[in-house]
């Protein structure tokens, strides 16, 4: 075989393998993306486990004092009120403080007992908000 037809071989198989590459990856970006834009849509501030009860308390005081209207679902008669889950109210408290102050990854650290999750931690009627 000639150079000249080596050469016009070698840059058909690459054409072909161009196109082969950029047709399997055209659609990929936007489904990877509208995936990872859903994802980081939807997430819920919670408390890490294993936080010590002064943290927990610590947290709902912080969350109740800088939001006094994200206490009212904790509170008797609130929709996610259980007074003897400590680790599920500050959750509450923590997560409405995260969705309404912006969703920054800062709102969510709670001198690092915070933690995102992105699958909602919502239970029976106690519904975690996500705006």
């Amino acid at each position: 075989m000639s150079v000249a037809k080596k050469s016009s071989a070698s840059v058909i198989f690459a054409l072909a393998c161009l196109l082969c590459y950029a047709m399997s990856t055209e659609a990929m970006p936007l489904a990877v993306k509208d995936k990872q834009d859903n994802q980081f849509q939807r997430n819920w501030c919670i408390v890490k486990p294993s936080m010590s009860d002064d943290q927990l308390q610590r947290n709902i005081d912080f969350c109740c004092t800088e939001l006094p209207a994200s206490c009212k679902d904790i509170e008797d008669g609130g929709s996610c009120y259980n007074p003897t889950n400590k680790v599920s109210n500050a959750s509450v408290v923590m997560n409405i403080y995260y969705q309404i102050m912006g969703k920054h990854l800062h709102n969510c650290n709670f001198n690092n007992s915070g933690i995102l999750v992105y699958d909602d931690p919502s239970v029976g009627s106690c519904v975690y908000p996500q705006l």
